[in-house]
């Protein structure tokens, strides 16, 4: 049986039900289903269905290099002033991924 979500509040989907067929729910790229804040080749930041932010690597490792780390960092204080991140690999535990907590500003008033 197909599950159709996850339990908790992300509500992303099993990965058995993506559409892409991949087994990742970040590769090659989620759909826009939320607000993206910020896109590169090195990484996205965008609101889980929840609401709260999050920066992930394009690149399919659970550990980023020490320059990729600082570069993901510069972009999210540039939009979140400062911050935490919370590094949490439960839904999704091959790709590196962090939520964007105790910012001090909102993305928009960045634009």
């Amino acid at each position: 049986m197909l599950r159709t979500t996850i339990p908790g509040s992300a509500r992303m989907p099993a990965a058995e039900n993506l559409p892409n067929g991949n087994d990742c729910l970040f590769c090659p790229k989620p759909e826009k289903i939320t607000d993206w804040w910020y896109e590169s080749s090195l990484c996205r930041v965008i609101d889980k269905p929840s609401g709260e932010p999050m920066v992930i690597l394009n690149r399919h490792t659970t550990t980023p290099t020490d320059a990729e780390m600082l570069r993901m960092e510069e972009v999210v204080e540039s939009l979140f002033g400062s911050h935490e991140l919370a590094v949490h690999m439960g839904h999704v535990t091959d790709h590196w991924h962090a939520h964007i907590r105790n910012y001090e500003k909102s993305p928009d008033e960045a634009l």
